[in-house]
């Protein structure tokens, strides 16, 4: 049977034109309210199935006999008079309520389901979804069994909708409903059918079936606006929504907008309940409104008028940045200043700068209105701009300002200093190395290569672009060079660093050994020395050793400040219970083989006894000499004793000389003030038994006898000192003393207590010849009365040595070609007597010179190599870059020592590369400055510069100015 909707108040006879009307006029007639039903047999849920569609509907027998309805043309209506406040106590609602019973009251409506529909269908097996439930009470639909009681109908047991009916198979069923207050209620429901086997179902359309309760007046239908804002600015997007009230399945809707006096018109393209429209200034004043509207184009509801009022769009921000200078100098400061306008208070910046080596601009630090930039090669005509954030969101970009570099033909030195490089390595061992660039520089990509000893030029390794490099020591790596480069985004060389020479698999002298750490004990008490010592199975060359140490908390271990002997010994502390200590054997710089940690195991031994200490007075003067008595109670037969003196200030306490008694005789000085003082029982094993409480003195200054100075000592070198260098160290005292009676101690590491600095005076200065077991090693200073008693006592400090030998502090001395004339060939070894201009050359000095600074000339054209001194390595070798520029021909190649002598020198036969054209030197900042080298062109090459550049000229057509002169 077709469903019947209910009949709209509108004649046959209507045109288009009306409709147009409707559409355009706001007082079009409302259609007439949906059918309404108050008594008679409903079917509330009509289920019927044709195919594979599923139906659900509203049939009555009201109207007619089985008349279906679109539930949202009916409105079903529970009279006042079904209200009972007599609801037997355990009905769902009681005790009051609405309630349609569950036998037929002829003046009420009776409700129900009904799934005959499917009968015989494929689709039988129907459950009814009551989903949502929206009024001002709760509803109920329930059962009754024998003697009235209350039987569940819905799923899950429930009686209280939301709910689900389930109907297994065609089914006609009515229920008792319950209403607990009156109004209008909306029931959201749908239904789904299975097959027999359960393995398929379909579903009906979603429809909304509406109940008005009680003597209440049908709600009308509204239409409420929401989104909306006060104003909007010009170009903002104006979005509405349109809701309509009670729920309808109507959803046919147009936008209207009016200007101020004038009439309604459609807003074009608007035809759903949302409105989305660009705010623009002719919209100021005007209003909009929504209409709904039903199936036959009648007008159900329209919203009210919402006044739109545009505002000017707000300024928009603005960033500049301030004019720079005309031209920079290399190491002066760049000021970047940015102003902004119409900008929130709590913006930011970000600065961006693109160099000549850059296709993009890229951030760089900072945030601040202002940004200072050091000048250098790399920022010629470097653009820079800033952008403004807020939110973070970019509002506004700068206009960008170019950097002009100009140095006037004087740029400064840039160098590449490598660190890391081992004196040798093991096949297979990690070489691992790392560059730092001087002055600091703001290019970040890095190039690393080496150039083999049967090879013409170096080679790039893959993967090594950060100033960080590590790669495996393979056995064609032995007598090869590797350089560090500094490069631009675009691989244009900046800087490059002298050549290193590597040595890998040299394992003849240094074969592999096991390293075994000796302790003269498993476990130690309080009081005792732990001693450990090395065994190397089997015997090598190598004799340094790196002692480490590594505490229960840690997560690795430290190396122990001068640590480097054999032999290390070590107080035990319970403090140090569970430390594990390690040591490593060293060649250079890498460690060669490493032991098993041993974990120090300390327990302090079971009091026998207590030591007390008895003072003969309560405070002492300056020249006394203080009686200390102890006594053990009980009384044991360990007599072995030793005296311990802390003085104010400082951390440890200092063994009193030759205090091995029960019973001290301490000449009191003004230094003692303050100080405390124990005495320790030791068993034979030298193990802590007891120690007594601290005895605090106190001095008292005599009339006219001056206060303890405090020392300092000053003079120490920050940077540490090589073997050989003299520490040149002076104590003062505060307040000044005519007292001028010094001593100067030292304890190395490993030492128990201090001793007299050999060949030191009674002066208040020391001159020390700094040796490598210096390492770690701490000094003081001691200034006594004419008595000889000390009087006061400076704080240590602690002497750095550091391997190799002393860079020489001034830069070498020119040399000319003329020093070698009558001198023989000699003194030197080069790894190839005819090499390319631009590789490298290694120079074997012999194993005297292990470690030597060095300078290395080239002639005809004085050209120093590296533009400074040149270390040799372990071996006494070291290795120099031929520059890219080197005319071909022959030339000689000479080395001059750090005092100047000439070490050696040897014929070099250097060969063009087809690129030498193109990397000559061809604009002011490449005269300026010889990358290929690392450092600025020097006096001594400015007449093979001219010449060079004379060449040049006639294969250099043009050539982008790149990285401030990079010359490879």
């Amino acid at each position: 049977m077709p469903l019947t909707r209910t009949p709209r108040l509108i004649g046959g006879a209507v045109g288009l034109a009306a409709l147009a009307g409707s559409l355009l006029t706001p007082t079009a007639a409302l259609a007439a309210g949906p059918l309404a039903l108050d008594s008679g047999h409903i079917d509330a849920f009509a289920v019927s199935a044709t195919g594979d569609a599923l139906s659900l509907a509203l049939q009555e027998d009201v109207t007619g006999s089985h008349v279906k309805h679109v539930p949202e043309d009916v409105v079903l209506k529970v009279k006042q008079s079904a209200y009972t406040d007599q609801l037997p106590a355990g009905y769902p609602g009681a005790p009051s309520g609405y309630v349609l019973p569950l036998s037929q009251n002829a003046d009420l409506i009776w409700p129900g389901w009904d799934t005959s529909g499917t009968q015989g269908a494929a689709y039988s097996d129907v459950t009814i979804d009551i989903a949502k439930v929206e009024g001002p009470g709760d509803v109920f639909l329930y059962g009754l069994g024998s003697f009235g009681a209350v039987t569940p109908l819905l799923e899950g047991g429930s009686t209280q909708l939301p709910g689900s009916i389930h109907v297994p198979k065609p089914t006609h069923s009515h229920a008792q409903w319950t209403f607990t207050k009156a109004g209008s209620y909306q029931l959201t429901v749908a239904a789904s059918a299975k097959n027999a086997d359960g393995t398929k179902s379909i579903a009906s359309d979603t429809h909304v079936y509406s109940f008005e309760v009680g003597d209440t007046e049908p709600q009308p239908t509204t239409v409420t606006l929401s989104g909306g804002k006060t104003s909007y600015t010009a170009d903002e997007q104006i979005s509405l929504t349109a809701t309509v009230a009670p729920p309808s399945s109507h959803d046919h809707w147009h936008w209207f907008s009016r200007a101020p006096g004038g009439e309604w018109a459609v807003v074009p393209g608007q035809a759903t309940s949302s409105l989305a429209l660009t705010a623009a200034a002719d919209l100021d004043g005007h209003e909009l409104i929504a209409r709904l509207y039903g199936d036959d184009h009648a007008v159900i509801a329209e919203s009210a008028p919402f006044a739109i009022a545009i505002t000017a769009a707000p300024a928009q921000p603005k960033v500049e940045l301030a004019p720079l200078s005309a031209h920079y100098h290399s190491g002066h400061p760049v000021d970047l200043t940015a102003t902004a306008t119409d900008a929130a208070a709590d913006s930011s910046y970000r600065w961006e700068i693109q160099r000549a080596d850059q296709n993009d601009f890229a951030a760089v630090d900072g945030t601040a209105a202002t940004l200072q930039l050091t000048v250098e090669p790399a920022l010629a005509d470097a653009r820079v701009r800033v952008v403004l954030v807020h939110g973070g969101a970019d509002v506004a970009v700068s206009e960008p300002r170019t950097i002009e570099v100009d140095d006037h033909g004087q740029a400064p030195a840039r160098t590449i200093v490598v660190s890391g490089l081992a004196a040798s390595y093991a096949v297979d061992a990690p070489i691992r190395l790392s560059g730092a660039h001087d002055p600091a520089t703001v290019l970040s990509r890095w190039q690393w290569l080496v150039q083999r000893a049967d090879a013409v030029e170096p080679t790039v390794i893959d993967g090594q672009t950060s100033a960080d490099a590590e790669f495996t020591a393979t056995p064609d790596l032995d007598g090869a060079t590797v350089i560090a480069r500094v490069v631009g985004d675009d691989g244009s060389v900046y800087t490059e660093s002298q050549p290193l020479l590597l040595t890998v698999g040299h394992t003849a002298e240094t074969p592999d050994t096991e390293l075994e750490l000796i302790a003269d004990k498993t476990d130690y008490k309080i009081g005792q020395t732990a001693k450990f010592t090395t065994k190397q199975t089997p015997a090598t060359a190598l004799s340094t050793y790196q002692w480490v140490s590594k505490a229960p908390a840690a997560a690795e271990f430290t190396p122990i400040a001068g640590a480097t002997k054999a032999d290390f010994s070590v107080k035990p502390t319970l403090a140090l219970n569970g430390t594990q200590y390690a040591v490593r054997l060293l060649d250079g710089t890498r460690i060669h083989a490493e032991s098993k940690p041993f974990t120090l195991k300390v327990t302090q031994l079971p009091a026998t006894t207590v030591l007390t200490v008895t003072a003969d007075k309560a405070a002492y003067a300056v020249g006394d000499a203080a009686q200390f008595t102890s006594a053990q109670n009980p009384q044991t037969s360990d007599e072995h004793y030793h005296w311990y003196l802390k003085k104010a200030g400082a951390a440890d306490y200092v063994w009193v000389d030759q205090s091995r008694e029960s019973t001290l005789s301490l000449p009191v000085t003004a230094a003692e003030d303050g100080a405390s003082l124990v005495i320790r029982l030791f068993d034979h094993d030298h193990a802590v038994l007891a120690e007594s409480t601290p005895v605090v003195l106190k001095v008292d200054a005599a009339p006219g006898q001056p206060v303890a100075p405090k020392l300092s000592i000053g003079g120490l070198a920050a940077d540490g000192y090589y073997p050989g260098d003299t520490a040149e160290l002076a104590v003062t005292a505060e307040p000044t003393t005519e007292l001028d009676h010094w001593h100067w101690f030292i304890q190395r590491v490993g030492d128990a207590d201090y001793t007299v600095v050999p060949g030191s005076s009674t002066a208040a200065t020391l001159k020390h010849t700094v040796a490598a077991v210096d390492a770690g090693a701490r000094v003081i200073a001691r200034l006594y009365g004419d008595d000889h008693a000390v009087v006061a006592e400076s704080q240590p400090v602690t002497l750095t040595v550091l391997d190799g030998q002393r860079k020489p502090g001034a830069t070498p001395v020119a040399r000319t070609g003329a020093e070698l004339d009558g001198v023989d060939a000699g003194g030197v070894t080069l790894s190839a007597s005819n090499v390319a201009a631009g590789s490298t050359v290694t120079i074997d000095l012999g194993a005297k010179a292990a470690g030597s600074w060095n300078a290395v000339w080239l002639f005809s054209t004085p050209q120093l190599l590296g533009g400074d001194w040149t270390a040799a390595n372990a071996d006494g070798r070291l290795a120099v870059t031929i520059p890219a520029s080197t005319p071909a021909g022959a030339h000689r190649l000479a080395v001059f020592d750090a005092a100047g002598a000439l070490v050696g020198w040897a014929a070099l036969q250097v060969a063009a590369t087809p690129a030498a054209a193109e990397q000559a030197i061809a604009t002011e900042a490449d005269r300026a400055a010889l990358a290929a080298t690392g450092v600025t062109a020097s006096p001594y090459l400015a007449a093979a510069l001219l010449l060079l550049l004379a060449g040049a000229a006639a294969v250099i057509v043009a050539r982008r100015r790149r990285l401030g002169g990079s010359a490879q």
